[in-house]
């Protein structure tokens, strides 16, 4: 990120919000970001009744897993498993297979689980191990069938032969896990952010939505759980369709979620190099969270924001926040990236921490120091999924500075020349311990043309005439610089003044001065950025 020139990062941090945020700090853990996921074991199972047994064409089903190293073919969940008749199959499974590929199994309910009654499609992609991974199904058909991991489509193969009929039995419910007729083939490994759709989801539509939190009220929406329940053994489906699910068993079950998951997202795909792919969110007091692409190849990004204060248990409890944090998820694991804050013009940063952690899951963030440019913080050479919150925010001191100059001039700001009137940050200090800034407040008014003199002779007499000594000639000048001295023939000041309204009335220390002759310089410049500054001197003779 210490590359990008510094006229773009300072044009990037004129924009702004202007909210202050304390950190809400406390031991206890709550459910930010991803919050709670379902991590299974044994037999562990979750059991969400009837209601989505009857899954018909066209459905979608979406889901984060992590599926831990090892494992033999695991059940990540089954519509129908009939349990009264375990030789017959119908229904829909998902599953992975001990190749790590994807598989969805669709029984015709004619047989058991053989070629001979299902229809499977496998992928060529295998999952990543210890890795949290989205996987989604997009069905149209039997013959139409898309399994996206991480939002890239991957190539399937096609195994049985069974009946196009997607096959239903009564009495068996839907269960993720593992089968509901055997305690083979469980779920070793986490599940989170499950959803069942009515449609066939388009790509875009699934890699806009996966790593952020739904409503709940989204059109077409079947079922929808979260596992961010904070106790109990109730799973509730946040969809309204009432598909809510009960919890079998270790109490243990429920804990923190790794899943890459925000309450806003953006993505990226590249069909070739990922290099200088960028996105960018703001906090809520309008610091800039940039990520870009430095390496990878037909993959993509995720950039998630979290709108709540993060876990944070390193003891810090007095700190600012900027009311969000941000994490990265890469879609395959060679894709290089960095990431930088770009803090904006009414805050910077005491020191050079940004910390980071892997996922929601890990609840200490890591300090490590963190490389400084200006006011830019940033990490390169990065790899994994991270996320990264920003500390210590300490707004900028300000100085405001007035200028007004004529129509038709340009006035120098920030390394560009300003032809307009408005409000400026003319510099943002590179001193991220004391920083500070020059708010300059630009105004363009019309300025005349000039002629003035200065009179050779005056008596200050109070007869109303030539009372005074100062400019004379017409009254609009209008100067930026003006500075007229007079001082009497040994070189003692009699005068100074700084305004061109001003002018000597003969008067020294409170005392009338004496008559003869006296010498003035005037140092001046009109009102315009171009102007140089003139020096004139002459003698004035005082006479009462």
């Amino acid at each position: 990120m210490h590359n990008l020139p510094i006229s773009y990062i300072t044009a990037k941090l004129y924009r702004a919000f202007g909210v202050a945020i304390l950190l809400l700090l406390s031991s206890m853990l709550f459910a930010q970001g991803s919050g709670n996921a379902l991590y299974f074991k044994n037999t562990d199972n979750l059991d969400c009744g009837k209601g989505l047994t009857e899954l018909a064409f066209p459905f979608t089903i979406e889901m984060w897993v992590l599926k831990n190293p090892k494992s033999d073919d695991c059940t990540i969940m089954a519509t129908e498993y009939n349990q009264v008749n375990s030789a017959i199959f119908s229904g829909v499974m998902l599953r992975i297979n001990n190749k790590n590929q994807v598989c969805i199994d669709l029984g015709d309910g004619t047989g058991g689980y053989d070629l001979a009654h299902i229809n499977s499609t496998v992928s060529e992609t295998a999952i990543d191990e210890n890795r949290w991974t989205n996987v989604a199904v997009s069905a149209v058909s039997f013959d139409d069938i898309k399994l996206y991991i991480n939002g890239l489509e991957s190539k399937t193969n096609k195994i049985g032969t069974g009946k196009p009929i997607l096959g239903h039995q009564i009495g068996a419910n839907i269960l993720f896990g593992r089968l509901p007729s055997s305690a083979a083939n469980i779920l070793n490994g986490g599940l989170d952010e499950v959803r069942f759709w009515s449609v066939a989801r388009s790509v875009t539509a699934i890699r806009a939505s996966m790593c952020h939190k739904l409503l709940g009220s989204e059109a077409n929406l079947l079922a929808y759980w979260t596992f961010d329940e904070a106790q109990g053994n109730l799973v509730v489906d946040k969809s309204g369709n009432k598909h809510d699910g009960a919890l079998n068993g270790s109490a243990t079950l429920r804990a923190l979620s790794g899943a890459p998951i925000g309450d806003a997202s953006q993505n990226i795909y590249a069909n070739g190099s990922i290099e200088k792919s960028e996105l960018e969110y703001k906090d809520f007091i309008g610091n800039r969270f940039v990520v870009i692409g430095t390496s990878g190849s037909n993959t993509g990004i995720h950039l998630y924001r979290v709108d709540q204060n993060p876990n944070y248990l390193n003891g810090k409890n007095s700190q600012n926040w900027g009311k969000a944090y941000f994490g990265v998820f890469t879609v395959t694991a060679d894709l290089n990236y960095e990431i930088g804050f770009l803090l904006h013009s009414d805050y910077c940063n005491t020191c050079t921490a940004m910390p980071t952690r892997s996922s929601n899951a890990q609840t200490k963030w890591d300090e490590a120091a963190t490389l400084q440019h200006g006011c830019e913080l940033y990490r390169q050479d990065i790899k994994e999924p991270k996320e990264y919150v920003l500390t210590n925010l300490k707004r900028i001191k300000i100085d405001t500075l007035n200028v007004e100059i004529c129509e038709g001039e340009k006035y120098l700001l920030a390394g560009e020349w300003r032809d307009t009137s408005g409000d400026y940050i003319d510099v943002v200090s590179s001193l991220v311990c004391d920083p500070k800034s020059i708010y300059t407040r630009l105004k363009f008014a019309p300025c005349t043309s000039c002629a003035f003199y200065m009179p050779n002779a005056f008596s200050p007499n109070a007869d109303g005439i030539n009372d005074t000594f100062g400019i004379a000639g017409e009254s609009d000048c209008q100067f930026s610089t003006f500075h007229l001295q007079v001082y009497d023939r040994w070189g003692q000041f009699v005068f100074d003044s700084t305004n061109a309204k001003d002018a000597w009335n003969g008067q020294f220390r409170n005392s009338v001065a004496p008559s003869g002759t006296y010498i003035w310089t005037l140092d001046y410049a009109f009102k315009s950025s171009k102007s140089e500054i003139k020096t004139l001197r002459g003698d004035v003779l005082l006479g009462w």
